[in-house]
């Protein structure tokens, strides 16, 4: 990876111990006792789990261009294997369903920084610009409409579908981003953007996107949808 400037990686490790901060904080105010209590646990788990994922991208294991699957799928796979191993349980399911509608959707301004953070890396070729704003990433929008639907929608009870909808776009938006990112990184299945592959992802801090940010961003979608089905806040 060739060298950036220091803000860069400021910019994006202020935006990942932001995104961990809200994840707690919604996790404190909760009105479910149980999702309260399990708030520490919580928090120690996800800030182990990103030191772990430092500790394998500053010693390069991610830089793997013949593994199959790659060591990247390890990054975004496994969070989400986790969180599908929660819900089957009741308890932790019921801890995750006791996140607020207000929190799991204030936390994609997080999309904001992030976008940013890829347009600079871009500048400086360490992304393809098709995963920037300039190409075909369009995710600053969910970051730059979520304190608007926070404020009017969520406020709103009878929006409530107008929120579903939010949250559908949103998952769509995602899908294509990761899809880009995943087919430009240099691993055995790369299938896009030959001549400025995505090296960052695959560096410190930048492995936090997708082995931390990324979930986070689709598991609350995914707890909106469904307390949205349920009609519940």
């Amino acid at each position: 990876m060739l060298p950036i400037p220091a803000y860069i990686n400021t910019i994006f490790i202020l935006t990942t111990i932001g995104t961990l901060i809200w994840t707690i904080v919604g996790m404190l105010q909760s009105p479910n006792a149980s999702t309260k209590k399990a708030a520490n646990i919580a928090a120690l788990l996800l800030l182990m789990w990103c030191i772990f994922q430092s500790t394998l991208a500053l010693n390069k294991w991610y830089i793997d261009r013949i593994g199959t699957p790659p060591h990247l799928t390890f990054a975004l796979a496994g969070p989400l294997v986790v969180f599908g191993l929660l819900m089957l349980i009741p308890s932790t399911r019921k801890i995750l369903y006791g996140l607020s509608l207000f929190h799991l959707t204030a936390i994609h301004t997080v999309r904001i920084p992030v976008e940013i953070t890829l347009w600079l890396l871009y500048l400086h070729q360490q992304v393809p610009v098709s995963m920037t704003f300039e190409g075909f990433n369009f995710d600053i929008i969910m970051g730059l409409t979520a304190p608007i639907v926070c404020y009017v929608i969520y406020r709103n009870k009878s929006k409530r579908n107008l929120l579903l909808a939010w949250n559908i776009l949103g998952l769509c938006l995602l899908g294509i981003i990761v899809s880009t990112a995943i087919g430009a990184a240099p691993t055995s299945v790369q299938w896009r953007d030959f001549s400025y592959p995505n090296y960052a992802v695959i560096h410190f801090p930048f492995i936090w996107l997708p082995s931390f940010i990324v979930p986070v961003v689709l598991i609350s979608h995914v707890l909106s949808i469904r307390k949205l089905i349920q009609n519940e806040d």
